[in-house]
């Protein structure tokens, strides 16, 4: 529908479900806030060639500025750490402990063995110098300065 006020085109929900005054004998097309603007800066009724006075208080206009409040209701962005990782740009290790856990750690090329024993200690709290990183059944010492791209780490 087209409001005929700011001729702008809106859903049907966006429109007045009835007029702003029972004197009115118009179609309901004007847009909710076309009426309700109107009504609180000349407190006539906005349709051409309605001039109803209309009360800023009355329950009509109450009714269209709640409706019109709960339809654009503004909510506020929260910004999280973690939609940093969500992107398909970063590649992250999957590492599983031997009670079945799992944990999905971003994973860079330089990250050295330390590094993600110390990513692993942060989140499940094991001393780093008990944990055992295998891949592929072989040891991963700590003295290797590079990572290859796994997909799965044993964690013992």
């Amino acid at each position: 529908m087209t409001c005929v006020i700011c001729k702008l085109e809106k859903l049907s929900e966006e429109f007045c479900p009835d007029n702003a005054s029972d004197r009115c004998d118009h179609p309901c097309l004007i847009c909710l806030r076309c009426l309700v603007d109107n009504v609180n800066k000349n407190g006539t009724c906005p349709y051409p060639k309605c001039d109803e006075v209309i009360d800023k208080k009355s329950k009509h206009v109450a009714l269209f500025e709640k409706i019109l409040s709960q339809m654009f209701t503004v909510y506020e962005a929260t910004y999280k750490k973690n939609d940093l990782t969500a992107s398909d740009d970063v590649e992250h290790v999957i590492v599983k402990g031997l009670t079945g856990e799992s944990l999905r750690i971003p994973f860079c090329r330089s990250m050295t063995i330390n590094q993600l024993k110390n990513a692993l200690h942060k989140q499940w709290k094991h001393k780093e110098n008990k944990m055992k990183l295998l891949y592929d059944g072989k040891d991963m010492q700590v003295n290797i300065f590079t990572m290859i791209i796994v997909q799965t780490l044993n964690l013992f």
